[in-house]
């Protein structure tokens, strides 16, 4: 169980959602899911992002444990006081995943004349953005495709 604050995997996690986090996740390829909803998507996804390391309090592998077998992913236990220090939020719930970002180029996308997208033209407001997104998945949109100028999705 990593207990230390100083860990590289604390500084690996603060750097995808930190002030740079941007870059850092262009670069590595990788972002972080926080939470039971957002771990869930990806713990349960065959063709979504896939967990490349899993971070898990006592209380957040209890959790994980009742939807998942956790033999297939790289899990890290982590005390309370790290969970924190890696989270975003005030309440952390204790399961944080590192995610591979999905590469879909649109090109490898298959048209059938039946397919549904929406395509965001240089959004710039995060929260609009989120919302698009979840009312895209509510109607069934089969993809949700972003302009190079476009507010960063992860």
């Amino acid at each position: 169980m990593i207990e230390s604050l100083n860990s590289p995997h604390v500084a690996r996690v603060k750097a995808l959602i930190g002030s740079r986090g941007v870059k850092e996740r262009k670069n590595s390829g990788q972002f972080v899911a926080e939470g039971m909803q957002c771990s869930r998507e990806a713990l349960i996804s065959k063709t979504g992002p896939q967990i490349e390391t899993l971070y898990l309090t006592i209380n957040g592998r209890k959790k994980v444990e009742e939807i998942a077998d956790l033999s297939q992913f790289n899990v890290v236990d982590v005390s309370d006081e790290v969970m924190r220090e890696m989270s975003e939020t005030i309440t952390p719930q204790g399961i944080l995943a590192v995610c591979s970002i999905p590469s879909k180029e649109l090109k490898s996308i298959s048209l059938n004349g039946s397919r549904k997208f929406i395509y965001l033209s240089e959004i710039q407001d995060p929260g609009n953005a989120g919302t698009i997104l979840r009312s895209a998945d509510a109607f069934a949109m089969d993809a949700v495709i972003t302009s190079p100028g476009s507010v960063d999705m992860y």
